[in-house]
């Protein structure tokens, strides 16, 4: 029997859901290290807790649930913004090799995952290896995220509002891309994953 499709269709309303969840993601993951005062080790353990309990709930259901999916989308990428500001102000790794090491991760598992199975599949998921790393491509897309976002505004000293401009900018080519042209959507839909964060945050 095939099972259902365990990931959320990839409409206007996903990107609208993706931009509100990696805010509340980006903004839970500072308000535990730094409003709370509990440090980037401590809210990363109790966040990586309850990913894993989200993860859980994910791969137990039968079919795409909403609110299990959209929350461990938050959670991950609330995971992935501590990882990478851990890195960043933490390990003082740097704003450059920072997005280096999450950009490596990300085509690794892209790498691997086209490897494995001969295709990169960004919705109709039903088998548990592509579950796998779809959500592995999301914590890299999503720690990239906020290290390219932190690049642009503080490494090269651009500021908030040019970064935002500029991600604004290549979002709107993308999607003009997706509708005019022959490139790959899953690529695509990748780059824009990463690009499509909080501009401010």
């Amino acid at each position: 029997m095939s099972r259902s499709s365990r990931v959320a269709q990839v409409t206007i309303y996903f990107w609208i859901f993706k931009f509100l969840a990696t805010t509340v993601g980006e903004l839970s993951g500072d308000l535990l290290a730094l409003t709370l005062g509990l440090g980037y080790l401590l809210s990363f353990i109790a966040t990586l807790i309850v990913l894993t309990v989200l993860f859980v709930l994910q791969f137990k259901v039968e079919r795409f649930n909403p609110l299990i999916y959209w929350l461990t989308v938050i959670a991950i990428i609330a995971v992935g913004s501590e990882t990478s500001d851990f890195l960043e102000r933490g390990l003082l790794v740097g704003h450059i090799a920072d997005s280096l090491i999450f950009v490596t991760g990300l085509l690794i598992v892209l790498a691997s995952w086209y490897a494995r199975y001969g295709e990169i599949r960004v919705q109709s998921i039903r088998r548990r290896g592509d579950e796998l790393f779809y959500w592995a491509a999301v914590f890299f897309a999503g720690g990239l995220g906020v290290a390219l976002g932190d690049l642009l505004s503080d490494g090269f000293g651009i500021g908030l509002v040019w970064g935002a401009l500029m991600t604004v900018a290549i979002c709107l080519l993308l999607a003009l891309a997706h509708c005019k042209s022959q490139l790959n959507g899953r690529l695509l839909f990748w780059i824009a994953f990463v690009l499509t964060r909080p501009f401010g945050v």
